[in-house]
């Protein structure tokens, strides 16, 4: 009963938050449930980034509510700490040390908008400092700093515009406004891979390459996924979606 109850719950609909990373796992929990788990269509060449053996690089993540950001962070900390605990804290941090004895402090800031100040109030010093810290990061090649960060849409360079201004504060702003007008996920001046997940189209994605070995049956079914199970979420989500077809596909024969 807890299981049926749990996937009943599990997407991207008004009266629940069941397509966010955290709720799935509070959710699991409860019901003493193991969580539905896919791979995300980024999730290979995130965690490939903070391989030892790879030239360390800091890492934004940026899309909309959904997408997958705060399940990427919580693999890429599970990797670094060896826990398999769910990332709770906003912030964490860990110490890595790379081939030839070089240690790095790997930062990872789940979701910007739990760390910076709410609107029409002022930054904590140390957040702000922390934020600052990343800027010079990126544009210093011997920084000992690497960050993880991910923010939804509009909130990464608004939450710049609103730190005390520098010329590495003001280069990051300019260059995120870039990376996001051209959809590039990379640029010579910085150690920044950007990766937004909201032009991925993570969902469809994830869900072709879940599908392939069910490609005969579709010929045979008479409605898309979204007539059958009432979906009206946004196209993007990444979790809640996916579950939805999913289970579609499975129960598409049952009588209706």
């Amino acid at each position: 009963m807890n299981w049926i109850r749990f996937l009943r719950q599990y997407g991207p609909i008004a009266r629940n938050d069941n397509m966010y990373d955290e709720a799935i796992q509070r959710a699991a929990k409860r019901g003493r449930l193991q969580p539905i788990k896919f791979e995300h269509p980024a999730e290979k060449k995130v965690l490939s980034l903070f391989q030892p053996s790879k030239e360390p690089t800091s890492v934004i993540l940026t899309g909309t509510p959904g997408d997958g950001k705060t399940h990427l962070c919580r693999l890429v900390w599970q990797k670094l700490s060896g826990s398999t605990a769910n990332l709770d804290e906003a912030y964490v941090q860990k110490e890595v040390v790379y081939p030839g004895g070089r240690s790095f402090t790997i930062h990872i800031l789940k979701d910007l908008s739990e760390f910076a100040p709410q609107s029409g109030r002022g930054w904590d010093p140390a957040k702000a400092e922390l934020l600052h810290k990343f800027c010079r990061a990126i544009f210093e090649p011997d920084s000992r700093d690497i960050f993880l960060l991910a923010a939804n849409d509009g909130q990464l360079v608004e939450a710049w515009r609103r730190l005390n201004d520098d010329e590495n504060v003001a280069r990051a702003r300019k260059l995120f406004e870039t990376l996001l007008v051209e959809n590039r996920e990379s640029t010579p001046e910085a150690r920044l891979q950007f990766f937004n997940l909201s032009q991925s189209h993570s969902s469809n994605i994830a869900f072709a390459r879940k599908c392939r070995s069910w490609s005969s049956r579709r010929s045979e079914l008479p409605h898309g996924p979204g007539r059958r199970s009432g979906y009206r979420g946004r196209e993007n989500n990444f979790e809640g979606e996916l579950v939805q077809q999913h289970l579609w596909w499975e129960f598409a024969r049952e009588p209706t």
